[in-house]
């Protein structure tokens, strides 16, 4: 039986965690220093921390970091997996050579290495594994360098449900390994390391430090006679060492004691289990490394201990970032990084292997009528019931609900006009649409001549996207794919992602996690469209709206409705009316304090980071009212390389279909002008790919509470103009008007016909002084063709030509009235003009 296929979130953790070690470790490695000194010590703790916490800050490191010998070698075998499709000893033993002398061996290579590599150069490969065999008296070498560049080996072969104890994981982790250490201590280690990865891309993060022990402690008394014939589990060497773990992480022992017991050196012995202990130790946070980051955690403590830090912190990081995800790889450092690219487009080839091969297992499983096989859930089926996933992709399937979108004109054209005012990013690049729909994006996307497009639709609308494809001659350059963006596997990484994610409130659909789920697929330094997402937010007072759902949910409250007493649901009524948001348009009058927002960075925001949103607020209120509720809209930004274009849903701005969403509370809140008003707005994700959301406002001493869910708004949109709220002018609205009027200029009427033969009669023409000598001459000169009709000055005054080429002849309104506006200009009042 198979397992699932892991997340490419974990295989790209696992390889840029275990890059992140390298080069980091790099500039550490071979550190003196006095352990037993607090001052030295603490100095050379603080220059790692400080030095990880730039690395890993926003800004990223100030220089680019490079690898060393441990990723060299791990590249190989990543590369060598992928490109074979199984494991070839001797293309990854050429690899390794290859690679070593064209880089002139200038990637810290230990001696020894060095002479298995020169000696399996000379032989031309004839046995691949002699020349480690003979080193160091036919012992073999005992060092990490197998350890450290196992991880691929976990990643490539994790599908097998059995593999980290008898299948190929176990196999391969030994066979590569001995290409160049072939020391029983030097098998172990990697084999240990190559057990501990894959156990961390299957394990639940919440997997506690004792289980971690546990688990490895009983895989070391299942190998061990198979590495060690000889040797009991207890006497095993890294039994021994591994037993040290729990008493370590009991005390809190100093690093200095660590290092000393678990070793910190070249050898597996004394750089595997230092590893693990880093990674098992900073699975929980640490008291001296206040990082809650926890790969950067990890990588922090395992170069904390000094001696062979790029090593010890490559196999540690590899495993953190198995187990936590690329996430925790901040772009400013991925950016940094020397191979980056590589190991991204590695995990692409890697877990597209692995969904092939679960998929051909699946295919055997059926066929042979045997077991059924588990796929696997992807990160979208695991946030998601099976039941609204259904809906949600059969309402999008519909023409209906993508035309409703795209006559949106507003999202639409400010869509068009981001990509074609960002012709950097998109002329001659690979662009990905998410959640492409009926494909409007991707056209848009080829308007701005971009070489191909992704298109990515996993509902039925799928087909029609490509029918218009097909029928608008794209076919070429738009790929339409029918999948979920978590589940897709596409041939390349891409140079900008674009998508319409947004739902009402910015976040209901919870498709901004697809979104952000996306750049997997993203190349280092790519675009996001959009880019950035601001959640705005402001206390109203509409007592309209709260009486309208008060009067609603009072329906509940009768105790004769047809002879039947309602009153015991009046309760559960008044709940459930009020835990509905409300989705419709509104004055920004009703707002009684200037709005906050909150903003996710969709180009580094973490996907987990949607399960739950807590934003604090404190409003300074700027009149005395009763606040009946918050009032929630949005604002997306596309930053682009040429231009940053801005898509807004704000009341003071045209109406959008995302409307504003407003959150009442059930108890008002009388609030004075300049008093606070202060709280917190929690969103909690939930499995209907929406969220509740729970509303707390405190003033002056009173406070309420009320959870709402997003999932089940209340459309109250019925198409009139919105009305400022009552009470709003501080004048007359009458003298207003009448004042308004008054400073109008005076404006003189002229009227004249126009007979049956097009001629303008009852106004003497030849009168320079005439009012409507403008519109004489330009009614002439439009009978004379259609383009001096269009160009002519009765154009040129707002008039509409509503013939065609060569009409000529009766005018069916034979009565214009005109206005002057100033010298030489004519405007329309009342027109209804046409030839034919």
């Amino acid at each position: 039986m198979a397992k699932k296929v892991i997340d490419i979130s974990r295989i790209r953790g696992c390889l840029l965690g275990a890059l992140a070690g390298d080069c980091l470790g790099r500039k550490f490695e071979g550190s003196t220093f006095n352990f037993t000194d607090k001052n030295d010590s603490e100095k050379y703790r603080q220059d790692v921390l400080n030095y990880v916490e730039e690395c890993f800050s926003i800004v990223g490191p100030k220089e680019k970091l490079k690898y060393t010998d441990d990723t060299a070698m791990a590249r190989v075998v990543a590369a060598t997996l992928v490109d074979k499709n199984y494991f070839d000893a001797k293309a990854m033993a050429k690899g390794f050579v290859e690679t070593y002398f064209s880089e002139k061996c200038n990637r810290g290579y230990g001696g020894s290495i060095s002479q298995v590599f020169k000696k399996l150069r000379d032989s031309d490969f004839d046995d691949i594994f002699l020349p480690a065999e003979f080193q160091f008296d036919a012992k073999g070498s005992y060092g990490n360098g197998g350890a450290m560049r196992v991880a691929p080996v976990a990643l490539y072969f994790s599908n097998d449900l059995e593999a980290a104890l008898h299948g190929e994981v176990h196999q391969v982790a030994k066979e590569q390994c001995r290409i160049t250490h072939s020391n029983p201590d030097a098998i172990m280690g990697a084999v240990l390391i190559a057990f501990a990865v894959y156990q961390a891309c299957h394990a639940e993060q919440s997997l506690s430090q004792s289980e971690w022990i546990a688990n490895l402690l009983k895989f070391i008394q299942q190998k061990c006679a198979d590495i060690y014939p000889n040797t009991s589990t207890t006497k095993n060497p890294y039994y021994e060492k591994l037993s040290l773990f729990s008493n370590l992480i009991k005390n809190d022992s100093p690093r200095a004691e660590v290092s000393t017991l678990l070793g910190n050196g070249i050898a597996a012995l004394d750089s595997v289990p230092a590893a693990l202990f880093s990674f098992i130790k900073c699975i929980k946070p640490v008291d001296e490394i206040s990082m809650s980051n926890p790969v950067q955690r990890t990588i922090a403590y395992a170069i904390s201990l000094s001696g062979d830090t790029d090593t010890i912190a490559t196999m540690a990081g590899a495993i953190a970032g198995a187990l936590y995800g690329d996430v925790h790889i901040p772009d400013a450092l991925y950016y940094a990084m020397e191979g980056s690219e590589f190991y991204s487009k590695i995990a692409l080839k890697m877990h597209r292997f692995l969904q092939d091969a679960q998929d051909f297992i699946k295919l055997l499983s059926n066929a042979s009528k045997t077991e059924v096989v588990d796929s696997g859930l992807s990160r979208f089926d695991q946030r998601t019931e099976e039941a609204s996933a259904s809906s949600y992709f059969q309402f999008y399937g519909c023409l209906a609900q993508q035309q409703n979108m795209m006559q949106d004109f507003i999202r639409t054209s400010t869509y068009q006009r981001a990509v074609l005012a960002n012709l950097d990013d998109f002329k001659d690049k690979v662009v990905l649409d998410v959640g492409a729909g009926s494909g409007i994006l991707s056209f848009f996307a080829v308007q701005a001549e971009a070489k191909t497009v992704y298109a990515i639709e996993a509902s039925s609308m799928a087909v029609h996207c490509e029918t218009l494809t097909k029928s608008n001659g794209y076919e070429d350059r738009i790929k339409v794919i029918a999948e979920k963006v978590e589940n897709a596997v596409l041939p390349e990484l891409v140079d900008t992602i674009i998508s319409e994610p947004m739902g009402c409130m910015l976040l209901n659909e919870r498709m901004l996690e697809s979104f952000v789920h996306a750049r997997k697929f993203l190349k280092p330094g790519g675009k996001m469209y959009p880019t950035i997402g601001d959640l705005h937010f402001a206390p109203f007072s509409d007592e309209i709206l709260y009486a309208e759902t008060c009067a609603k949910a009072n329906f509940w409250a009768q105790d004769h409705f047809h002879g039947i007493n309602l009153s015991a649901l009046k309760t559960q009524g008044f709940l459930e009316f009020f835990r509905q948001p409300i989705v419709d348009t509104f004055h920004c009058g009703i707002l009684m304090a200037h709005g906050l927002k909150y903003t996710i960075d969709f180009s580094t925001c973490a996907e987990e980071s949607f399960q739950r949103i807590e934003i604090p607020f404190d409003f300074e209120m700027k009149r005395t009212c009763f606040v009946h509720g918050m009032a929630f809209w949005f604002d997306v930004a596309f930053i682009g390389t040429n231009s940053t274009v801005w898509l807004s849903t704000s009341p003071s701005e045209p109406l959008t279909h995302w409307y504003q969403v407003r959150c009442q509370i059930m108890h008002p809140l009388f609030c004075k002008i300049d008093s606070h008003l202060t709280g917190t707005v929690i969103f909690v994700a939930n499995k209907r790919q929406s969220y509740d959301i729970e509303l707390t406002m405190s003033c002056d001493g009173k406070s309420t509470t009320n959870v709402l869910d997003l999932k089940y708004p209340f459309f109250r949109y019925n198409g009139q103009p919105v009305q400022p709220p009552p009470g709003n002018q501080n004048i007359s609205p009458t003298d207003a008007y009448w004042s308004m009027v008054r400073q109008q200029p005076t404006t003189s009427e002229q009227h004249f016909a126009v007979n049956g033969n097009g001629a303008i009669v009852g106004v003497d023409v030849n009168d320079p002084q005439s009012m409507a000598q403008n519109a004489v001459n330009a009614w002439n000169a439009a009978g004379a063709s259609t383009s001096s009709f269009s160009e002519s000055a009765f154009s040129a005054a707002g008039y509409n030509h509503l013939g065609g080429p060569g009409y000529v002849g009766t005018v069916y309104d034979s009565s214009l009235m005109f206005y002057p506006e100033e010298e030489n200009s004519i405007q329309v009042a009342d027109y209804n003009m046409s030839r034919g």
